[in-house]
């Protein structure tokens, strides 16, 4: 599933790959897109419930991968309703917390991780993380906060 809040090159991917993209629409709003998103990250929870109740009984079951590729993850949450905010991050904080044993992934992409984009918890539940453009001290210092001192 492919997140693409600028309708962009993950949108066209994404169509020419036949995944399933979430892209905004004409006379819709925001706070509707967003609201979208969280039905989808929505079941993909439930996904990942059912497969925890297959590996209750048998721990070795083999998932099949899926991902779930946020572009532009900070676009999302700014000025968004407040509730539909609190929503979306909780979701993907549930998501990134019990996702890895179900073989339920997040690859989050943005111009600039802080708190206001992704709560701590996805942060510290991330495994692995690549920063690229502009890295001084404030640029890393929530992606990589042993750089802080």
């Amino acid at each position: 599933i492919i997140i693409d809040p600028k309708f962009d090159t993950p949108s066209r991917w994404a169509r020419e790959n036949k995944i399933p993209v979430i892209h905004p629409e004409r006379n819709r709003s925001k706070s509707d897109f967003v609201a979208e998103i969280n039905e989808s990250l929505s079941q993909t929870l439930n996904i990942i419930y059912k497969r925890q109740e297959i590996l209750y009984d048998n721990p070795r079951h083999p998932f099949s991968h899926l991902t779930i590729v946020i572009d532009e993850v900070l676009a999302l949450s700014e000025g968004t309703n407040k509730n539909i905010k609190d929503s979306f991050f909780s979701l993907i904080s549930q998501i990134a917390l019990l996702g890895r044993a179900t073989k339920v992934h997040l690859l989050l992409v943005s111009q600039r991780f802080d708190y206001q984009s992704i709560p701590v918890s996805v942060r510290e539940q991330l495994n692995v993380l690549i920063q690229i453009g502009n890295i001084n001290k404030k640029t890393v210092q929530f992606l990589f906060p042993v750089f802080r001192s």
